[in-house]
């Protein structure tokens, strides 16, 4: 399940990490993927039992959803992720 995204926003180009946190991400998963709105993360990193860290592709946009697959479960949260620049208040 995700819960917590760390960057709300990023610039539309490539080069910003986002660390995508919540609970059940398993003891070690070498293979998580994540998805920022409809694209996928350049790439994705286990980095702890609550945590991934993506390398999200260029992008444009707001309100865009987070979701995560690890172990084969997907987990979503919405609208939580930006492409331009200012905080998105989360409902």
């Amino acid at each position: 399940m995700v819960s917590f995204v760390d960057s709300f926003n990023v610039a539309t180009t490539v080069g910003w990490s986002v660390t995508v946190s919540g609970v059940s991400f398993g003891a070690l998963d070498a293979t998580p993927s994540s998805r920022l709105g409809l694209s996928s993360c350049m790439t994705s990193s286990w980095a702890s039992a609550t945590s991934v860290v993506c390398l999200p592709s260029g992008g444009q946009g707001v309100a865009h959803d987070n979701g995560m697959t690890v172990a084969a479960i997907v987990g979503t949260r919405t609208k939580t992720f930006s492409y331009d620049g200012f905080d998105l208040a989360l409902p």
